[in-house]
Parts: C-alpha cells; sequence; structure tokens
C-alpha cells in the first residue's frame, strides 16, 4: 500500500506508461494479498473459497496479459521502425548507385 501511494505521489518513472504499469502491479499485488486470505478456513464455504480462488487465478491473468500486451507492442513497433529504416536506406543507396552510373 505503501508503495503504490509512493508511486503515485513522487511518480519515480520518466515514462508515463511504466508509471501507470508499476501503479497496477501494486494494485494487483495487493488485490490478490488480500484475496489469499479469503481462501483460508475464514471463509466457511468450499463454493465461496472456489470462487475467490477463480478470481484470484483471473487477478493474475490479467496482470500477465496486461504485460505481454504492452510487451508485444512494443517489441513489434521497435520492429516496424527498423525496418522502415531498413528500407529508407536501401532506398537511399539504390537511389545513390543510379545516380553513379550515369
Amino acid at each position: 500500500m505503501l508503495s503504490a501511494c509512493y508511486l503515485l505521489h513522487f511518480k519515480p518513472f520518466e515514462n508515463s506508461l511504466v508509471q501507470k504499469l508499476e501503479v497496477f502491479n501494486e494494485v494487483c499485488s495487493l488485490v490478490m494479498l488480500l484475496l489469499t486470505f479469503c481462501m483460508t478456513d475464514l471463509v466457511p464455504s468450499p463454493e465461496d473459497r472456489n470462487i475467490v480462488g477463480l478470481f484470484f487465478i483471473g487477478c493474475i491473468a490479467l496482470n500477465i496479459g496486461t504485460h505481454l500486451y504492452f510487451l508485444f507492442a512494443d517489441v513489434f513497433v521497435k520492429l516496424f521502425r527498423l525496418i522502415m529504416n531498413k528500407c529508407k536506406k536501401a532506398d537511399r543507396k539504390s537511389i545513390y548507385a543510379m545516380g553513379q552510373e550515369k
């Protein structure tokens, strides 16, 4: 809880996306920590514990899915830019070579 407050108040990351992902991590971690208490004998009904367990798995899947989405999006953007830069350099070289032939 304190680390989420620290992240929200001081904003230690330069990139706002990284800042938001870190706050999201902290909130997910806090929710999952609280859900672990609901999977003990404090909740007498096994059906309710099963529902809490499924919600816990959903929180983990949401966290992992969010990070994988942004990871792959970043990789594809960087790959696209690299390919575009290579194509532009190849076009420049071919134009330069055509000018040398004359």
